[in-house]
């Protein structure tokens, strides 16, 4: 697919001139002065230099034009082969994103948008179990830059099903990459259309399960923008769908996981209640035996580790992760997401048991990975807990 290429070949060069003007603006007060001399605004020179927004739009805003990469370039006092190297990727990254905006329209006339979805759908595979957090962190983006681009080029009514499909990759990879507004979005949007299309026979159950996934990315959404109840309620009305225990046991395990972590947000949970809801999902998964349900266990484990350490119950914290951390080398396609996650949630119990070794240990390492896999959303909640350390901490020397 040409402009899938495209799209991917104008993210490394974006990469590769991020790169390139970060290390030559490692000065402090550089920065400002180079926007001033390359008559750009210091908030354009920042967005450009930042690699986790949203690169799917073909507009200027993204990538600099001709005109302003030149006088980036010329404002810089870097050696001419390295200005010859900057100014290339600044000008091919702009020209390879026109490019693929105008090849994916000619594309999707020629092709059926669920052979296009098919692709994207590889890409969003290799980001969530890349074995390197540099391979997930391209793929991450790839896929929304792709996905992003079939969707303004392809109007919905041409394949519906296929459309969804799509949304379904941007709101996935935006929650991951801290965007919950726009994968909120996208879910509803996907959601009108659903609302809209009558099935024929042979899709009902594909159907029915983009119904479901469509509201459970809602209620991920919200979770991610701290609206724990609203969560909870989208679950509920998951729930209530008739299809969710006929379409398969991970559907409605990945359900009672995300229950699982919104009730342990909110205040004055039951712990027997997240329990109950633990132990069911545990069953389901058991019985239904799927080749990835060591992974939605170990999925399971993290988020009642959660509820247990909100709750004070360290013990049971503790045993539970001990548990899954001895059987880590069971589990196929740990990406690094899952790896993150298990690693914060050793070091919150490591916090609240006073265990500063082990604390600095453990958010070392997840927040290595998250930056260097492109987690947004995790690499946030680190920092601010590190922040928050560093505050407590500076508190008692005083």
């Amino acid at each position: 697919m040409h402009f899938l290429a495209s799209a991917i070949e104008a993210q490394l060069h974006r990469e590769t001139y991020v790169a390139l003007l970060n290390s030559l603006l490692r000065v402090p007060g550089s920065k400002h002065a180079l926007a001033q001399q390359a008559q750009i605004s210091a908030p354009y020179l920042s967005y450009l230099l930042k690699l986790d927004r949203d690169q799917s739009d073909a507009s200027i805003a993204h990538t600099p034009s001709m005109k302003v990469a030149e006088r980036i370039v010329a404002s810089l006092d870097a050696s001419p082969d390295i200005q010859a190297s900057l100014l290339e990727h600044l000008t091919l990254a702009h020209e390879k994103r026109l490019w693929a905006a105008q090849v994916a329209h000619q594309e999707l006339f020629d092709r059926p948008l669920s052979e296009v979805a098919q692709e994207i759908r590889a890409i969003h595979s290799q980001a969530m179990y890349a074995s390197t957090a540099t391979c997930a962190n391209h793929s991450y983006i790839a896929a929304v830059n792709a996905a992003k681009l079939a969707l303004r080029a392809a109007p919905a009514d041409t394949s519906p099903l296929a459309y969804v499909d799509l949304c379904d990759f941007v709101t996935d990879c935006q929650l991951v990459l801290n965007r919950a507004d726009d994968a909120l979005w996208h879910a509803k949007l996907a959601g009108a259309v659903l609302d809209c299309y009558e099935p024929l026979p042979a899709e009902r159950e594909r159907y029915e399960f983009l119904v479901m996934n469509m509201l459970r990315q809602q209620g991920v959404a919200y979770f991610n923008l701290g609206q724990y109840r609203e969560s909870l309620r989208v679950y509920t009305q998951v729930e209530a769908l008739k299809p969710v225990g006929q379409l398969g046991g991970i559907v409605k395990s990945l359900l009672l996981h995300d229950k699982v972590k919104a009730l342990a947000q909110t205040p004055r949970f039951s712990i027997t209640e997240v329990e109950n809801i633990a132990d069911d999902n545990r069953n389901l998964i058991e019985r239904v035996g799927a080749v990835d349900g060591p992974l939605h266990l170990w999925l399971l484990t993290e988020a009642l580790a959660d509820a247990y350490i909100r709750h004070a119950n360290y013990k049971d914290a503790r045993r539970v992760l001990d548990q899954e951390a001895a059987r880590l080398s069971e589990i196929r396609a740990m990406g690094p997401l899952h790896h993150v996650l298990f690693l914060r949630r050793y070091a919150t119990l490591s916090r609240h048991t006073q265990d500063l070794t082990g604390w600095h240990h453990f958010i070392g390492e997840a927040r290595q990975i998250a930056r260097e896999a492109g987690l947004s959303h995790q690499l946030e909640g680190i920092e601010a807990e590190v922040l928050a350390m560093e505050s407590s901490s500076a508190l008692v020397d005083i």
